[in-house]
């Protein structure tokens, strides 16, 4: 009896032991609803109130359909209890309907409860609002979406240098795929000379401090050496303890190319001995070089920012206009020869090149202009010209320079049915003046007789020096008439004869004593001819004209002579 007794009051003690477990456990669980066997809730705890927003008094009786967010079409709910039917539970996320009207996720875990004879007789719902963690997964989605996409190697690494995470572009930066990679020491990037940057690096992690902005070199797996930037950040744990190691690195390569070209570049500007010059599209400079300062006279400081015309002179403004829409049509002028003003306001000869600057996008903003001054080499061509075209001596034109006109002469003549005429005109005695006192006063007499010979002439006409002591002159339009021609060209050689006839003073350096000067007196002997049309060669017209003067020569000289017979013997 007594045995009896105690062990039935075991038993109710033990019952309401699990009675007050269960209790306390409904109340410290996560949110939780019981509904009978026709889903009627009939009992929730304190977390369901929570994070539903109804009090156990407003749903008790209610069907959870309250709950329900609309969030989920008729066959989610049909699985679910299907997953009842046949398996007595059911777990998964949910969205429901807070009594606030807000929508929220949970996760569900349904368990059917049955009686021995397997009939369900309530069913247990539990759950927790996971609004947090869906915004703590769509953070990391994002994350990982920029991880992915972006430009830049992303990667993670143990403290002790272990890489635990690469992405996409770590692939295309450094050579080696993920599997390759992960697992790997950071080492496999670092140039020998290099790897004690990685322990320092290291060192400020553990230390909780950022390195930005770390520019180095790297190896790819190919081998090849690239320039990086990276930003090195700790990684920390939830007690704020460094566990790891972010690294963002941008391969830099091009960029540093391009600086180590612009430092080229802005080595040749500084050094080059052509004045490099940009201005803007309305003509305002925006860098001057050393030699722009040498060549045109302004330094940078007076050449920025002002207008390119203050170097152009007057007469030629039109030709920084007509440039400027070339290049806002994007074509490149070469080789431009004209005249700047220095600024001590003499004149130079420049070849200038101008190239259209081009933005990103292609659009001209700009000109760059590479000017040259060819002061010099003109002058040389120049000098190269008067040799090549004009007695050293006189400076009349030579023979080339004569046959050139005299064939222009009779291409006029005949298009104009005018006549011409050539004179072929030689010193009296000169040899006598170079044997008595020498070249030198000798050459005095011949720049006298050039000077005077072209006084005698109209611009249109022509005195050349054939040689020593012989002249031609070409007189162009006389006449239509051969007979009035004659008479014009007549008058010409007369005249030139009488003022060649004049005296001369020439002065003499007689050796060791003082210069003196002597007069001297000259004749001169010309042979004339016509010419209209190209009917005669130029040969045959410069041999008859010759042949005139050495008639007229035997004849005793100082006078003038007509090759075609017209006028005879003047």
């Amino acid at each position: 009896m007594t045995d009896a007794t105690d062990i039935g009051t075991r038993k109710r003690q033990r019952t309401e032991a699990e009675l007050s477990m269960a209790a306390e456990a409904f109340e410290t669980h996560d949110a939780l609803m019981i509904t009978d066997a026709d889903s009627n809730i009939i009992r929730v705890n304190r977390a369901f109130e929570e994070i539903t927003g109804y009090t156990e008094e407003e749903v008790l009786g209610q069907n959870p359909r309250i709950l329900k967010s609309d969030r989920h079409g008729k066959a989610f709910y049909i699985a679910l209890w299907q997953a009842l039917a046949s398996h007595g539970f059911w777990s998964g996320e949910i969205w429901d309907r807070h009594k606030n009207g807000a929508i929220y996720p949970k996760h569900l875990t349904v368990t059917a409860i049955k009686n021995s004879a397997g009939v369900t007789i309530e069913y247990v719902a539990s759950f927790v609002d996971i609004t947090e963690r869906k915004q703590d997964e769509l953070e990391l989605r994002k994350f990982r979406a920029i991880v992915a996409s972006s430009d830049d190697a992303i990667i993670s690494e143990t403290l002790d240098g272990i890489i635990e995470s690469w992405n996409h572009a770590a692939e295309i930066i450094f050579g080696y795929a993920a599997h390759e990679a992960i697992g790997c020491s950071m080492e496999i990037l670092i140039p020998p000379d290099r790897q004690y940057e990685e322990t320092e690096i290291l060192a400020l992690i553990k230390l909780g401090e950022r390195v930005e902005h770390f520019e180095s070199v790297r190896r790819r797996k190919d081998g090849r050496l690239i320039d990086v930037s990276a930003t090195i950040s700790p990684i920390f744990d939830t007690n704020g303890k460094v566990i790891a190691a972010s690294k963002i690195a941008r391969d830099i390569t091009e960029r540093k190319q391009d600086e180590l070209e612009l430092r080229k570049f802005r080595a040749l500007v500084a050094s080059s001995d052509d004045a490099i010059i940009s201005e803007s599209l309305e003509g305002t400079i925006k860098s001057w070089n050393h030699a722009a300062e040498q060549i045109l006279g302004y330094s940078a400081y007076e050449a920025i920012d002002h207008s390119f015309e203050m170097l152009i002179p007057p007469g030629r403004q039109h030709e920084e206009t007509e440039i400027l829409a070339r290049i806002r049509r994007r074509e490149r002028v070469e080789h431009f020869e004209t005249v700047r003003r220095h600024k001590d306001g003499r004149l130079i000869d420049i070849s200038i090149t101008i190239s259209p600057i081009l933005d990103e996008e292609g659009k001209v903003i700009g000109t760059s202009r590479i000017t040259r001054d060819i002061t010099n080499r003109k002058k040389m061509e120049e000098e190269i010209n008067q040799l090549a075209f004009f007695d050293v001596l006189t400076k009349l034109p030579n023979r080339r320079t004569l046959n050139d006109r005299l064939r222009h002469a009779l291409a006029f003549s005949k298009r104009n049915a005018l006549y011409g005429a050539l004179m072929f005109l030689g010193l009296d005695h000169f040899r006598r003046l170079n044997e008595q006192h020498g070249h030198d006063v000798g050459d005095q007499l011949l720049l006298e007789v050039a000077n005077r010979i072209t006084g005698c002439l109209r611009e249109m006409d022509t005195v050349a020096r054939f040689g020593g002591d012989e002249f031609v002159v070409l007189l162009n339009e006389l006449d239509v008439d051969p007979i009035l021609s004659a008479a014009k060209a007549e008058v010409v050689a007369e005249k030139i004869r009488v003022i060649l006839s004049d005296p001369y003073l020439l002065k003499i350096q007689l050796e060791g004593a003082a210069e003196i000067t002597v007069q001297h007196n000259c004749s001169a002997t010309i042979g004339v001819t016509l010419f209209i049309g190209n009917e005669d060669s130029q040969a045959e017209i410069l041999k008859w004209a010759d042949l005139a003067m050495y008639q007229a020569k035997e004849s005793g000289g100082d006078a003038v002579r007509f090759f075609d017979g017209i006028r005879g013997v003047s």
